[in-house]
């Protein structure tokens, strides 16, 4: 259960990025904070600018999956992630 963002290893403006919409989510959705990771996912890696793949809940724990089937609280996840990219594109 929680929250984590991967980011490509080495990648610092990913590692950054992924940081910003950590933070962002679990501040406003409360969820745990499982951190930010690196994997050698090929989403990440093959890719020119700094990528994340974002694991906002887990299906597989009811509390978890209950959130993203909510219409209010997949919308609060959305601008979490939002608020997070801009926090990055501001240097934060």
């Amino acid at each position: 259960m929680g929250t984590e963002v991967f980011h490509y290893p080495g990648s610092v403006e990913g590692g950054k990025l992924a940081g910003c919409i950590q933070k962002e989510i679990v501040a406003s959705m409360g969820t745990v904070d499982r951190g930010v990771k690196f994997a050698n996912f090929m989403v990440l890696r093959e890719t020119n600018c700094p990528a994340v793949l974002i694991e906002l809940a887990f299906i597989s724990n009811e509390g978890d999956r209950s959130s993203l089937t909510d219409l209010l609280l997949r919308r609060g996840f959305a601008v979490a992630v939002a608020r997070g990219v801009e926090a990055y594109s501001r240097g934060a």
